[in-house]
């Protein structure tokens, strides 16, 4: 499929500075994306891959892009619904937001579904919609052969995801390899399908993809190409990039269980906090910290002498530069315990006269259970870096640029999930 207009992708037309990995929003009647240049490229080199490796139709024998009347997708995913339901709505604001680009003449013809491979299980080909068009859009009922003005795309995020034998992902892949293979031997023809599998550890898949063909011929590694500023991603922040805690105190190790160790590390946040805090009550003595949790806080917390750190703490906004830290614990109950008690010292110094209510030196963020949101556990300081107003689409953890913000997990970040580029430190000292 040709590029609607390759002129909207590259330059100053449609992308600001790269540099500062500046995207464009589609205002089209549905709300806003945002579509960075990297992706696009990336998104231009695996269709390059299908059209000159796979040789699976996209070139007509003029050479010319061939026009699709419908195409036919399927999203399979981990197990996880909300990952499910994330991506079901992302792609339908997506293809709502390109089809006054390249899709119109499709656009009310397209189908797709969105599941989790555990919605694979037991499933025959006939069960699943999408395999459904793929077996039935053959042949006219007249016998013409309609198979070329289908386009039938098959995504396999987090392609290592359940890989086992005899699961769900492999016996649906195996019905699919005998169709196409009985389709062949009958028709000689092979339909306009294109499988795309995803993965950050992609040498899980090697295998498997080795044994029907070239790996890099079929291979487009992000993570090699992003040297380049057109794959670039600028926002991106590795594990490798932060502070890792991660330490050997007698203490800790003592700790027969995780779940002892996330008591520990939840209580020394607490009782650091709480002598900082008091010290800026009472304005006694400096406390001499030595506590990990305080090299950690100490990214997000106001320095300077006692009017200074108070000074930035009672501002109506927060510094442009602050940072994020974050904290993984072992239970849901930790997490929300330490969000409480952080909260609790906060408004206990916002209660003292000679401090105020203006008082608010960073914000404290559960993720994990029933925690709210993101934007509705902020305070109206925080939600000032943000026009006062969520952005368009969700506040997400990698908005999270200006904000001083110690976020506080139970295992991981929502799978997909990006850190801010402001974060700096990630104590796993409890996991």
């Amino acid at each position: 499929m040709a590029d609607p207009n390759p002129n909207l992708f590259d330059g100053q037309g449609f992308y600001s500075d790269l540099q500062a990995n500046a995207g464009v929003h589609y205002t089209h009647g549905v709300p806003p994306i945002t579509v960075y240049r990297s992706q696009y490229n990336i998104g231009r080199e695996l269709v390059r891959r299908a059209s000159s490796a796979l040789m699976m139709g996209l070139i007509d024998a003029h050479g010319q892009p061939t026009r699709f009347d419908n195409i036919n997708f399927l999203f399979i995913g981990p197990s996880f619904t909300a990952l499910r339901d994330q991506t079901r709505n992302d792609l339908t604001v997506f293809l709502e937001s390109i089809a006054h680009l390249s899709f119109n003449e499709i656009k009310d013809k397209r189908n797709y579904y969105v599941l989790n491979n555990n919605g694979l299980h037991n499933k025959k080909l006939a069960d699943i919609k999408w395999s459904q068009l793929l077996v039935n859009h053959q042949e006219e009922p007249d016998g013409a052969f309609h198979n070329n003005k289908y386009l039938h795309l098959l995504i396999f995020d987090e392609a290592h995801w359940g890989i086992s034998s005899n699961g769900n992902i492999d016996s649906y892949f195996k019905q699919l390899a005998d169709f196409l293979d009985r389709n062949f031997a009958e028709r000689r023809r092979r339909p306009n399908l294109l499988i795309v599998k995803v993965s950050a550890t992609i040498d899980v898949l090697i295998r498997s993809v080795d044994n029907y063909a070239p790996v890099d011929g079929h291979r487009v590694d992000w993570n090699a190409l992003r040297q380049q500023p057109r794959f670039g991603a600028p926002t991106y922040r590795a594990w490798s990039q932060l502070d890792l805690v991660n330490d050997t105190r007698a203490e800790l190790l003592k700790a027969v269980t995780l779940s002892a160790r996330s008591d520990l590390v939840v209580q020394e946040y607490i009782n650091v906090i709480h002598r900082f805090f008091t010290w800026l009550i009472t304005d006694g003595v400096p406390p001499n910290h030595t506590e990990r949790s305080w090299d950690i806080l100490s990214n997000i917390l106001p320095n300077g002498d006692r009017q200074a750190i108070l000074d930035v703490a009672c501002a109506t906004e927060y510094k442009q530069d602050s940072k994020v830290v974050l904290v993984r614990l072992d239970s849901i109950d930790h997490v929300q315990r330490l969000r409480d008690q952080l909260g609790s010292i906060i408004k206990a110094v916002q209660s003292e006269k000679q401090i105020g209510p203006r008082f608010r030196p960073f914000e404290v963020v559960a993720l994990a259970g029933d925690s709210d949101s993101l934007w509705e556990q902020l305070s109206d300081k925080a939600r000032r870096c943000f026009g006062n107003a969520e952005p368009i689409g969700g506040l997400t953890v990698e908005k999270l640029v200006g904000v001083p913000c110690i976020l506080i997990v139970c295992d991981k970040l929502a799978m997909g999930e990006r850190l801010t580029p402001s974060c700096m430190a990630y104590d796993i000292r409890g996991r």
